[in-house]
């Protein structure tokens, strides 16, 4: 098998393994954050990896960006009911955007609080802490 045979294939299967995320959470897959993801997974691993290493750098990423996801329910939920109404939801489709976003700065050292930060800071989106220490001023 030759080497573009073999890129390609590693692309395929990195392309399955994140299409089931993007099917879980009825996110469309035709964005530019579908193809960023597989381009990320296949630049942390080498051109010589095995299905297995591709696939679970696969998994990784979409853990990771579950993490970041729910990290940012948790932080900084207080701004955005207030901004947007009670009920607000982080979607993954936003953290997908989001992780990829943090990831062009800060590469594989994944740290959800620094990558929320990065994100939201940016946004001008404050952290419950700030909030709460706002409303108790008020």
């Amino acid at each position: 098998m030759s080497e573009q045979q073999d890129v390609c294939n590693d692309k395929e299967l990195v392309a399955r393994t994140i299409k089931q995320l993007f099917q879980r959470y009825n996110v469309s897959i035709k964005t530019g954050a579908f193809t960023s993801l597989v381009e990320i997974v296949l630049s942390i691993t080498n051109h010589q990896a095995t299905s297995t290493k591709l696939k679970a750098t696969a998994i990784k990423q979409i853990n990771q960006i579950l993490q970041l996801r729910d990290y940012a329910s948790k932080h900084y939920d207080i701004y955005m009911n207030l901004a947007w109404g009670r009920g607000y939801i982080f979607t993954v489709a936003q953290s997908i955007d989001d992780y990829i976003c943090a990831y062009h700065e800060f590469g594989c050292d994944f740290h959800p609080p620094s990558w929320a930060h990065f994100v939201y800071h940016s946004q001008d989106i404050w952290h419950n802490d700030y909030m709460e220490e706002l409303n108790s001023e008020l």
